[in-house]
């Protein structure tokens, strides 16, 4: 089995070849990813602690202004640019808590993402306030393995497809299944999380076998040391890259 990549990086060139009848037709079509994940309510830049070279330095950094700019760039310069964000993105910041995420539905909106996914503190206002903030982005959030707890039925698609060129892409996502204790449980109340392998192999079929995806990205919000781990489980046989959030 071949390893599937596990990418840490925070944009990505991948290079498809069109899916021509001959091979002479095919021609190389770069695709630029970009992922944001774990900004925990920074609106604005903000000052960040780096140590290099035995010496503390601060450094300006962030800035969802900034940050839109950069994407602006980026699709300009390749309008094969897809952009999503890997989750934790409503709180951590005076922002985020005073309007329990509200504020960031109109932000988001003009961000221009492609896919969102859910972190584990999306939940932290609970759930219908979860669903009310993501809603508002107008934006896909995807999710495969949060589901209503009284139906079972996905809170949010469980995946995104893109098509580029003749290629299409596919964007699978999974939440970390131990939100509800790594965080207070009250939290998560109305919601069920299943194990990220519960139907992960079933979804990759339906995506590969079904909707014709020829690229399978699996966007996890599990950490680092979990992401290693899955990323060389066998069941990812037919996933080409794995996007790592919650690092």
């Amino acid at each position: 089995m071949r390893p599937s990549s596990l990418l840490s990086i925070a944009a990505s060139a991948v290079l498809l070849f069109s899916c021509s009848s001959t091979p002479e037709d095919a021609a190389p079509v770069k695709v630029t990813i970009l992922q944001t994940a774990d900004i925990h309510g920074q609106v604005y830049p903000h000052s960040e602690l780096f140590y290099d070279n035995d010496e503390i330095s601060y450094k300006t950094l962030g800035g969802l202004a900034n940050m839109k700019t950069l994407f602006d760039q980026e699709r300009e310069a390749n309008p094969n640019t897809i952009i999503l964000d890997g989750g934790d993105l409503i709180q951590g910041s005076a922002v985020a808590a005073l309007s329990e995420g509200a504020a960031f539905s109109s932000i988001i909106k003009a961000m221009n993402y492609d896919f969102l996914i859910p972190g584990n503190w999306e939940v932290v206002y609970g759930k219908e306030q979860m669903m009310k903030v993501m809603q508002g982005y107008e934006t896909p959030v995807i999710t495969a393995n949060m589901y209503h707890e009284d139906g079972k039925d996905p809170i949010f698609p469980q995946y995104y497809i893109q098509d580029v060129g003749n290629t299409r892409l596919g964007f699978l996502s999974y939440n970390d299944p131990e939100v509800p204790i790594r965080q207070n449980p009250s939290f998560s109340v109305g919601l069920d999380f299943d194990p990220i392998l519960e139907n992960l192999e079933a979804l990759v079929t339906e995506m590969k076998d079904e909707k014709g995806v020829d690229i399978l990205f699996l966007v996890t919000h599990i950490g680092i040391s979990k992401q290693y781990d899955l990323a060389n489980n066998p069941a990812l046989s037919r996933i080409d890259y794995v996007l790592g959030n919650d690092t």
